[in-house]
């Protein structure tokens, strides 16, 4: 009877011993939530690169539907572009112009293919038209506005734009209502000229008259920013090619 009552007893004794060997230690715990930890920190910049190539893509993506209609509207206007406008009701701003060949709406603004006028990778994507147009290039209207009819379709006709011109691009965010949806080329005779370092790398990079770098260039994808050009292509531009004006990526005036 002794013996069966120490078999008992030891056999319970065994068990919660196993359990107490089983159980986590304070030092146990620590270990663990630092290597969750570790693991997070290492995971964060590859999830963010992913994010940022898918919006990446999507911005080509749209940028390749808005040259579709730059190209629609050139040739329902004589080969002409859309002009960059003027914003005070004489002429309807570029995007605007285009709205009419893009797909989708916009239930707040209710201009249809608005949406496609957002960069997924900007700062604020409720505000639209975070592309810029090629603004003393392609979209550029050498006139007054004054008594000019609302019906002009553009400064420059397609069919004299170098195939490696780009005509919009990657913008830094506007203001609400539209703001600055343009590039400012550096190339137009008087204009903005490269005389100001914005990003302190010792190469002028844009012009002293705008607070913001690159002339409104936006290179909000890694250290590049996607720019469509007159060929309907959709390329990364780096820094350095743009400061350079890389294969006259600006245009070349011919008129």
């Amino acid at each position: 009877m002794r013996n069966q009552v120490n078999n008992v007893t030891g056999g319970r004794s065994s068990t919660a011993g196993a359990r107490r060997q089983r159980a986590f230690t304070l030092m146990e715990l620590l270990i663990v939530v630092a290597l969750v930890a570790i693991l997070a920190a290492l995971l964060l910049p590859v999830a963010s690169k992913l994010q940022e190539s898918g919006n990446a893509s999507k911005c080509a993506t749209n940028q390749r539907n808005i040259l579709a209609t730059i190209f629609a509207y050139a040739a329902d206007h004589d080969n002409n572009l859309p002009c960059y406008g003027d914003f005070s009701g004489v002429m309807k701003p570029w995007w605007e112009q285009l709205s009419p060949y893009l797909g989708g709406s916009d239930e707040k603004l209710a201009l249809p293919g608005i949406n496609m006028m957002r960069c997924p990778s900007a700062k604020d994507p409720t505000r639209f038209a975070t592309y810029g147009v090629n603004y003393g290039y392609s979209a550029y209207a050498p006139f007054s506005y004054a008594g000019f009819p609302p019906t002009y379709s553009g400064s420059m006709k397609l069919s004299k734009i170098p195939g490696k011109t780009f005509l919009i691009g990657d913008c830094l965010d506007p203001s609400p209502g539209g703001g600055n949806a343009a590039i400012y080329s550096p190339l137009l005779a008087g204009g903005w000229v490269l005389d100001r370092d914005g990003d302190g790398d010792g190469i002028a990079d844009s012009h002293s008259a705008f607070g913001a770098d690159y002339n409104q260039f936006a290179p909000r994808h890694g250290k590049a920013g996607l720019c469509g050009f007159a060929d309907g292509s959709v390329k990364n531009i780096t820094v350095k090619q743009w400061q350079s004006n890389d294969e006259d990526l600006w245009g070349k005036f011919v008129y």
